[in-house]
């Protein structure tokens, strides 16, 4: 083994006491009373643990129990300032259907092997991926982004990045520039067993592109996974001509279509998640309503994890966890968007 590999003594208590000044500048930053922050974060310790560590008075403390700690605290509380913090439940109805329709997709022996999810920016769809990685199965999921960039002058060329960016997303080596030769070697490892290919963004596809992910389906045991806005599915199964070599895709080859909403059990579920015992059933049926209507067209979820981050920074400063605080909450993330 690597002897740098495990920080020595010294190392521990100097990270320790850096992840602690990290938390604590959070703390004074969002003006959180150190009972709030104690209180929301239990692994910290005690009041008094938590102010030996953030001043370097170390000793009798085991370290490297406490670094562990305070590491995942730390990463939780960067997890939740990007606003990612939805992706965390997977009772939300995005990552539930999701893995659902994967699960019995796997069972497929045809060519139904195409699942599509639809759903405005902030929806999720990114999220419930990732929960779908931290499954037992996620070592099957290859997922990658699809950007406009890849569109020629003409908005068409994507079929031969596309196939470049699996082929790197599987692992392939000195791959050929010839779009033929390159989806004969991405095929070509693709029949080695079957895996799910994520492509998320399909709507900055060309119709080439997109005809290219029916190709690996009709040609490998692939399952592939695509998620876009809701106009995909008018470019896919609608009458323009340029489209219509995907139109299978729509049919035999769609094992199923996931179209994404904002529904008052998806955010009560996040509220429980978020705000734990102040999100009753009461507060949760009052406060639901209120932040879809507003979140709609501001984000979505993401627009509502900002809401609830709000509130709980209100609260944090001695407000009262009511109804009329989220209000406030919502109205101060109206005015930043």
């Amino acid at each position: 083994m690597n002897p740098t590999s495990t920080p020595t003594p010294t190392d521990t208590a100097g990270q320790l006491r850096s992840v602690a000044q990290n938390i604590e500048t959070y703390r004074v930053d969002l003006t959180l009373s150190k009972a709030t922050l104690l209180r929301d974060f239990p692994e910290l310790g005690s009041d008094k643990t938590f102010g030996k560590i953030v001043s370097g008075n170390l000793e009798q403390l085991d370290t490297a129990s406490w670094l562990e700690k305070y590491q995942h605290v730390w990463n939780q509380i960067q997890h939740d300032e990007q606003g990612g913090d939805e992706g965390l439940i997977e009772s939300l109805g995005a990552p539930v259907e999701l893995c659902r329709s994967y699960l019995e997709t796997r069972n497929e022996k045809g060519n139904g092997r195409f699942i599509l999810v639809l759903g405005e920016s902030g929806m999720g769809k990114t999220s419930a991926v990732n929960v779908m990685k931290s499954k037992p199965y996620g070592g099957l999921i290859y997922d990658l982004e699809a950007t406009d960039v890849w569109k020629d002058k003409n908005g068409r060329g994507t079929a031969a990045p596309l196939l470049q960016a699996i082929g790197e997303r599987i692992g392939l080596k000195g791959m050929p520039s010839a779009k033929s030769k390159l989806l004969s070697v991405v095929v070509g490892k693709l029949k080695e067993r079957r895996i799910c290919l994520v492509i998320e963004e399909v709507h900055h596809l060309c119709p080439q592109g997109v005809n290219t992910l029916k190709t690996l389906i009709n040609l490998t045991p692939v399952i592939i996974i695509a998620t876009g806005l809701p106009t995909l599915w008018e470019k896919l199964a609608g009458s323009r001509a340029a489209w219509a070599e995907c139109k299978q895709l729509t049919g035999n080859r769609l094992a199923e279509r996931i179209e994404l909403k904002l529904t008052p059990a998806d955010v009560s579920a996040f509220l429980v998640k978020r705000l734990g015992d102040v999100a009753t059933s009461e507060f949760s049926a009052k406060t639901a309503p209120l932040l879809i209507q507003e979140a709609v067209s501001r984000g979505n979820m993401k627009f509502i994890s900002k809401a609830v981050q709000t509130f709980r920074r209100q609260v944090g400063k001695g407000e009262d966890a009511t109804v009329e605080t989220l209000k406030n909450a919502i109205a101060q993330e109206k005015k930043r968007r």
